[in-house]
């Protein structure tokens, strides 16, 4: 009888983790705006001028992207925000590289 309610009790647990994974919707809007910075930094020429930032948020990107496949919506979302930022960074230093006067 115990077994009986203790499987029970585990199935009811897994069908909840799996109903709560499956209602976490697919941060589309957030994937689109990090490869929107990302292509936005390289294009102001990131690749040349703050490629270790550029490098961190196309690392992240990649790994929210496989999360992404694994339908793992939560650390898609939350690498997918770090990329844009780790984007927006390496914007930032590029720009503040450029506007620098010359020597």
């Amino acid at each position: 009888m115990i077994r009986i309610a203790t499987a029970r009790r585990l199935a009811m647990g897994g069908a909840l983790a799996v109903a709560a994974c499956a209602a976490t919707p697919p941060p589309d809007a957030q994937m689109t705006l990090a490869t929107e910075s990302l292509l936005q930094a390289r294009l102001a020429g990131a690749e040349r001028l703050a490629p270790v930032e550029l490098g961190v948020a196309r690392d992240k990107l990649h790994r929210a992207t496989v999360a992404m496949i694994a339908k793992d919506h939560d650390s898609a979302f939350r690498l997918a925000e770090q990329a844009h930022l780790d984007a927006l960074l390496a914007l930032a230093r590029t720009e503040s590289a450029l506007a620098r006067p010359a020597r």
